[in-house]
């Protein structure tokens, strides 16, 4: 089975991989460019996106120390742990909120989160010594800045996300190794990345499809004249972000070298014997991701990727994508590393994604809304109230615009995945009514 656990920072990756720029990319900054005609005084468009810092990692020694109190030697060697990656965060410019985990008498721990600026993804122990009951411990570790938001609360919160099921070009092309089940088993594999997160809480909705027109995703045009099913699947699903995705390519380099005449099962067996006079075994996998926004259906992400990688499995298998046996195939391997790649970028551009939810219910100054505990909502919580309104633009497509109101909830009960807060005067004042939405900047 393939690890779950997820690699950031530097990656290295085949030759013939390329990850390829944005393309085509509609940022919420450029949609208040191509909006600005239609905004009127004192309304806000739902397209503010803020700038993030580029991500970095780096490795940095550092020392700590901590005494042995009652002779346990085991929380000071744990103290003096902490001590050091807290010296290592301080030289890479940064905050600690850490926390570890003692089992078995052992300190063991995954990673140390840095709220909002970096984390410890990696620590090897160099030396430890005890003298005159003190132990002190060098340390290198891995520290990876992530991106870094210009202001605001919005990192404080897990964004949710809905992941449909992705769709796939050319039907032909996962014949060879029995992928088909691609279209809902690469989304799952994406979720279960995503939400080892600290910033998405992703939900999957695979059977659901947004395209019907794979050559022209991800406009897609809808009876409501929308350009996205995208708002529809949001509101349904609960969540702020839809991700999408279309498999463009799977195709082989060479389709003779799946031949099953028996001249080109010989011709296999000689390339793999003597290296020479076989088939080129290259197999392309290229993918296009969308994140739409699901209030007002803009993108907020979309890159095209591409790898190539080899493909030596006989005519006739049948593994299945996500199997183990694709995982150990050199080309499941190089699909893999991609999608860790992926789901890293999707993560680190919701990030500084200002946190949005739903109003659900509306009783006097009372407000039900729907994000808790799970997206990381507590009590005390203030949240600034937005009032929405949908219009028809010249070309009779609807448009969102939102309205500060210019008052904020202050959240007092929370639940896994609901809350409720209260306000200082009664919404109804302020017409405030249920899909008007509350938004941490």
């Amino acid at each position: 089975m393939r690890s779950t656990i997820f690699r950031l920072g530097v990656k290295e990756t085949g030759v013939s991989d390329v990850y390829c720029d944005e393309s085509s990319v509609m940022t919420w900054s450029e949609t208040i460019l191509s909006n600005m005609k239609r905004l009127r005084a004192g309304v806000w468009l739902l397209a503010l996106m803020l700038v993030c810092v580029p991500v970095q990692a780096k490795w940095i020694q550092a020392t700590g120390k901590a005494a042995i109190e009652n002779g346990r030697l085991d929380i000071a060697r744990q103290q003096a742990r902490e001590d050091a990656l807290r010296q290592a965060a301080m030289q890479a410019g940064v905050r600690v909120y850490g926390h570890q985990s003692l089992r078995n008498g052992d300190l063991t721990e995954d990673q140390l989160d840095i709220k909002s600026h970096a984390y410890i993804r990696d620590v090897k122990i160099l030396d430890e010594k005890v003298n005159d009951d003190v132990v002190t411990m060098l340390v290198s570790a891995l520290v990876e800045q992530l991106a870094q938001c210009d202001a605001g609360t919005a990192n404080n919160y897990r964004k949710k996300v809905a992941i449909v099921g992705f769709s796939v070009q050319n039907r032909q092309h996962p014949q060879y190794g029995n992928l088909h089940n691609i279209d809902r088993a690469l989304p799952a594999y994406l979720a279960k990345q995503l939400n080892y997160l600290d910033n998405t809480l992703v939900f999957e909705t695979s059977r659901t499809r947004l395209y019907d027109d794979l050559v022209n995703a991800p406009t897609a045009f809808t009876q409501q004249r929308t350009l996205t099913k995208a708002v529809t699947v949001a509101k349904e699903m609960g969540v702020q972000f839809v991700l999408s995705g279309v498999i463009r390519d799977m195709s082989l380099k060479n389709p003779d070298a799946m031949n099953a005449s028996p001249v080109a099962s010989l011709r296999r067996s000689l390339g793999s014997l003597t290296g020479w006079g076989g088939y080129d075994q290259g197999r392309a996998f290229a993918l296009e991701i969308f994140v739409h926004d699901g209030f007002n259906g803009s993108i907020v992400f979309q890159k095209f990727y591409r790898i190539e990688r080899r493909w030596d499995e006989p005519v006739q298998s049948r593994i299945a994508f996500g199997s183990d046996a694709f995982w150990q195939t050199d080309y499941g391997q190089g699909v893999g590393d991609l999608l860790d790649n992926v789901a890293h970028e999707i993560s680190e551009r919701l990030r500084c994604q200002p946190f949005i939810t739903r109003i659900s219910r509306v009783d006097g100054r009372i407000l039900h809304f729907s994000s808790g505990s799970s997206a990381g909502v507590r009590p005390g919580d203030k949240l600034s109230v937005y009032r929405t309104f949908q219009f028809s633009d010249s070309d009779q497509f609807q448009r969102y615009e939102l309205t500060d109101m210019h008052t904020a909830l202050k959240v007092d009960q929370v639940q896994p995945h609901f809350s409720r807060g209260s306000l200082t005067i009664e919404a109804g004042r302020l017409n405030i009514q249920e899909d008007d939405l509350l938004i941490a900047w």
